[in-house]
């Protein structure tokens, strides 16, 4: 169809979703279109049933991360679309069918479905679970230990009861252990500690979308080991060039060879080693590193487009 204009484009989409129950990718040019078609869909579907999926609004290779809403949106709308079943364990994307993509994300590359499903926690009443691994796991993902959770990203430990605050839900869920086995699984509110409802599953969601798993961080340690002359993850987290720096005649007093202003450049591989093993310590301990989005291909071919979450069924739709 051409020529659609105003509301008459939601109107279609609306449509579309009412006849068919499929999940649909509404592509449009930029972000303020995005929200006011997600507004329309919202008044004619119901709450939660449209989401914007926004880029992550880095600045070039800067070492930042993106921020907490702009994370927490895009993650819960990869999880609903990684794997329908969870959608039920989270309410902030359980009746989600359309994301409006804005272009510019839609070319922003985000993890392969496969890998960002492994970084899901899913658990059940009456799973039997190793407690330890657990939240070895939870410290993997992203999440910190806290006396007392209250934010996204805590959990908390006392004796046979976990808490933990996750994407996804706007409360924390209590899991109660009876030695290895899931007894109980609440919702709970943080500031009161009182039960508000109890729940047949949880899921748990990471809170990086690029979470280097064994094979990256090989893949990265593999990589400084092969070129050895540069930092491939730069000081502030940007990337760096791999190459050996070009040789110059004269190089100023505190700047080596080759390199720009106010960066570094090693060419003593025992320096580079050294600062590719405080890399990897940083990212074994804290799950992910300042400005990985700019340091990506390092760690090997695991970057994924969001068409390639869209199931075979899914319905496109170009604005």
């Amino acid at each position: 169809l051409r020529g659609l204009t105003g509301s008459s484009r939601s109107l279609l989409t609306a449509a579309l979703a009412r006849e068919t129950d499929r999940p649909i990718l509404l592509i449009t040019p930029d972000l303020s279109t995005a929200e006011d078609l997600k507004d329309d869909l919202l008044f004619l579907l119901g709450p939660r049933t449209a989401a914007v999926f926004p880029d992550p609004s880095l600045e070039p290779y800067r070492a930042q991360h993106p921020r907490v809403a702009l994370r927490a949106a895009r993650i819960e709308a990869l999880a609903a679309l990684a794997d329908p079943a969870w959608k039920a364990a989270l309410p902030a994307c359980d009746r989600l069918q359309i994301l409006v993509v804005p272009a510019v994300s839609l070319v922003v590359p985000v993890p392969r479905p496969e890998q960002f499903r492994s970084r899901v926690i899913r658990l059940r009443v009456g799973d039997t679970v190793d407690l330890d691994r657990l939240l070895a796991r939870l410290v993997r993902l992203g999440y910190s230990g806290v006396p007392l959770v209250g934010e996204y990203g805590d959990f908390g430990r006392r004796g046979g009861i976990l808490d933990v605050y996750s994407f996804g839900r706007e409360n924390p869920v209590r899991v109660e252990f009876d030695g290895d086995e899931v007894a109980s699984l609440r919702e709970f509110d943080p500031f009161s500690q009182r039960s508000l409802q109890t729940l047949p599953e949880a899921v748990f969601l990471p809170l990086w979308e690029w979470l280097p798993g064994e094979e990256e961080l090989a893949e990265l340690a593999g990589h400084a080991a092969a070129r050895g002359a540069r930092d491939p993850v730069g000081s502030d987290g940007a990337t760096e060039p791999v190459a050996e720096p070009p040789e110059a005649e004269e190089p100023e007093i505190g700047v080596s060879a080759g390199a720009a202003p106010g960066r570094e450049s090693f060419t003593d591989a025992s320096i580079a080693e050294a600062l590719v093993e405080e890399r990897l310590g940083s990212l074994e301990a804290n799950g992910t590193l300042e400005g990985i989005e700019w340091s990506l291909p390092f760690f090997g071919d695991w970057r994924g487009r969001l068409t390639d979450y869209v199931p075979s069924e899914g319905i496109l739709v170009v604005d």
